[in-house]
């Protein structure tokens, strides 16, 4: 941390930028990725946007989580110095290494679509885990940042603290994260499954109004 005479030396400038890059990829990169795959499913350039910002999270993590390890000398990972945020950083690490992996996974193993006039099958198992595994890694990730604040109270040589500003707008952020994104939930179920329908019937060889009269006729 700052000492009196304002030098920063070599682990107070890792501290710095390990707490800049964690929370760049906590509110914004990680928060974009689930958002687009939560509201832009229907745009051909949902997936696009939503690997590049996920690919960004991962590097950034992957240099946050180094330059953590580096300030602290790497003695404090695990054993009886470690303490809650060094958990949460090292499970943050193991789990967006992990989440990106299997959204590789499932992207390349995707069966393909079926036969023209055929209704789609529902979704492989292996999208739902992934989307579930994506809001348990946003949780370690946003649990990581929050205990940050408290590592840096117990850890500054000049008794400095976390200014309160700064723990209300990580709440305020937070809240609208989470509420931006459950509410998509709420919308596809409505308006995004309508738009889907009829985005999928425009890829068949029928139209809506020629499903429905095939209904009708069936029943």
């Amino acid at each position: 941390m700052p000492h009196s005479n304002n030098f920063l030396d070599l682990h107070d400038k890792l501290e710095i930028s390990h707490a800049t890059l964690g929370s760049f990829t906590a509110f914004f990169l990680v928060p974009g990725a689930m958002i687009t795959a939560r509201y832009m499913r229907n745009s051909p350039k949902w997936y696009r946007i939503h690997w590049i910002l996920n690919t960004m999270g991962m590097l950034l993590i992957t240099a946050c989580f180094i330059m953590g390890v580096k300030s602290i000398n790497g003695n404090q990972i695990g054993g009886t110095k470690s303490d809650t945020h060094h958990r949460f950083g090292l499970v943050t690490f193991v789990m967006m290494i992990a989440q990106s992996a299997v959204g590789l996974g499932v992207h390349f193993t995707k069966t393909g679509g079926p036969p023209k006039g055929l209704p789609a099958p529902g979704k492989h198992w292996s999208r739902y885990f992934h989307a579930f595994a994506g809001i348990c890694t946003a949780g370690t990730l946003f649990a990581c940042i929050y205990s940050g604040m408290h590592e840096w109270t117990k850890a500054s040589d000049d008794a400095t603290v976390t200014p309160t500003a700064v723990r209300v707008v990580y709440w305020i952020v937070f809240a609208i994260i989470v509420a931006v994104y459950f509410l998509g939930f709420y919308l596809r179920r409505g308006t995004f499954k309508a738009v889907e329908a009829n985005v999928d019937a425009q890829g068949s060889d029928e139209s809506v109004g020629e499903k429905d009269k095939d209904a009708i006729t069936a029943a």
